[in-house]
């Protein structure tokens, strides 16, 4: 097989795994930058989306083959063959695959799983990776919030609806907005949403009293 042949048989077996890295960086907490597939760990990772995916496959085909006596052909050995490639159908599902498989990742990673695993064992007090904010939006038991702006001395309590990535500019959009100001407390007005963009350390976030019993409650 010449190079180009070569090349072009690569690209393709690699696609799905290249579908399921992107699918699982997009949807990740992590900063634009990161997102961005540019360096050799980036194609490794691609690779083993592949592999893991084609496993996966086999796995399940080979389940099927043995229960329904089935020849189903399997896909695992054409990543190292010069000669065959994912058939239209193969290539559908392996996409499948490593879609779900890209989901399944950002879900641990924006949840920490892999931490807080580490922590129930006792291997590790990190958090995870990423900054606090993206730990602080994570969090399920966060509901209305006061978003006091250091800029223009007015606070806000509404409901987090939007927020950006670690690592770029404080982006927040709120619902069912309450605009006070912060020296005094006089109420100013009502809005339904509020798109605010900050550095980072112009504003500060604080959890009303009825979230703190609220999560009481649930743990007694």
């Amino acid at each position: 097989m010449d190079i180009d042949k070569f090349l072009l048989h690569l690209i393709i077996l690699l696609i799905p795994g290249f579908f399921g890295v992107v699918i699982s960086r997009r949807y990740k907490s992590i900063g634009k930058s990161k997102k961005i597939l540019d360096s050799w760990f980036d194609i490794i990772e691609i690779i083993a989306y592949t592999v893991l995916s084609c496993l996966f496959y086999d796995l399940v085909v080979g389940i099927i083959n043995n229960y329904s006596k089935s020849d189903i052909e399997f896909v695992f050995f054409k990543i190292t063959s010069e000669d065959q490639i994912f058939s239209n159908a193969q290539f559908l599902f392996l996409t499948i695959i490593n879609y779900v498989f890209g989901i399944i990742s950002a879900y641990f990673y924006n949840y920490k799983l892999a931490y807080k695993f580490g922590r129930l064992i006792k291997i590790t007090k990190h958090f995870g990776e990423e900054d606090v904010w993206s730990l602080f939006h994570s969090t399920k038991e966060i509901d209305y919030i006061y978003l006091r702006d250091h800029k223009t001395g007015l606070t806000y309590y509404g409901f987090i609806e939007l927020f950006s990535d670690s690592g770029e500019k404080r982006e927040v959009v709120l619902g069912d907005v309450s605009v006070y100001k912060t020296d005094g407390g006089s109420h100013l007005y009502d809005v339904p949403k509020v798109y605010l963009s900050r550095d980072e350390y112009d504003i500060t976030i604080e959890l009303p009293i009825e979230n703190n019993e609220k999560k009481e409650e649930e743990n007694e």
